[in-house]
């Protein structure tokens, strides 16, 4: 399970397995290691968390820069399927 965690992670975040390590015990896979951006570790856990056989993730991944107030943020973001200004309900 392991190394389909860490080819899932290369393929889908472009991550190394140097870069973020995946420890799998009984289900329970545990992440560690840095990251560029706190997106960036949170998306690499709910990709683990969706691994057939996972049935827990431990997020220990570093990060060097919190943006998780941009990721939130509606200024000056577009719609997902066209170039229109994103209009917040």
């Amino acid at each position: 399970m392991q190394k389909k965690i860490e080819e899932v992670l290369r393929r889908r975040l472009w991550i190394h397995p140097d870069q973020v390590q995946v420890h799998v015990d009984d289900g329970t896979a545990v992440l560690t290691g840095e990251v560029g951006r706190r997106s960036t570790a949170g998306i690499a856990t709910r990709l683990t968390a969706g691994v057939p056989g996972v049935t827990a993730v431990i997020d220990r991944i570093r990060y060097d820069f919190d943006d998780a107030d941009l990721v939130r943020s509606k200024v000056n973001r577009t719609h997902p399927f066209s170039a229109e200004p994103f209009r917040p309900s």
